[in-house]
């Protein structure tokens, strides 16, 4: 049984491992799933929604995994995702196990704050800092409005990774 319990789990993170590929694929698809020149970011709410079902370590790793793979679609220094976003996934898990309920409601709100926290930080340290002229109108324009665009997919993310999750358990059990 205890055999079985290790191999049904290393197929459910290999399993969460290439969806995150898959939405990377995706996301960094061009004009895939763009409206008015702008792009949800999927990797985020998602990392986020395994981390709630998964705990703080399959979800810092993961997380981890998905920051890398943000890395390498982005402008940014090679490890500012990856880092930003195991520590964001890590804190998710040790909220919903201490504090926080697992529900549709919260994973909006942790999702929303994850993407908000990650484009702001992307924003400020690459257009904010340099005090460029009318920097704020990319914000405005093309962060925000990511950030609102990428909220829609985590109900989808959030009951998707919950049926896997009860999934792999009935797995497990039987």
């Amino acid at each position: 049984m205890k055999n079985n319990r290790r191999f049904i789990e290393t197929i459910k993170y290999c399993c969460y491992a290439l969806f995150l590929t898959g939405l990377y694929v995706i996301q960094t698809t061009p004009h895939f799933l763009e409206i008015s020149g702008v792009k949800p970011g999927l990797i985020v709410p998602a990392v986020i929604c395994i981390a709630m079902y998964e705990g703080e370590f399959a979800g810092g790793l993961l997380g981890a995994y998905g920051g890398m793979l943000c890395d390498l679609g982005s402008y940014t220094i090679f490890g500012f995702h990856a880092i930003l976003l195991l520590i964001l996934a890590t804190a998710t898990g040790l909220g919903i196990i201490y504090f926080i309920k697992n529900n549709r409601l919260n994973a909006i709100f942790l999702c929303g704050g994850a993407l908000a926290l990650l484009n702001f930080l992307n924003y400020f340290f690459y257009f904010g800092i340099w005090d460029y002229e009318n920097a704020w109108m990319l914000l405005v324009t093309s962060y925000l409005p990511a950030v609102l665009c990428s909220i829609l997919f985590v109900p989808l993310f959030y009951w998707l990774f919950g049926w896997s999750n009860q999934y792999f358990e009935s797995k497990v059990k039987e």
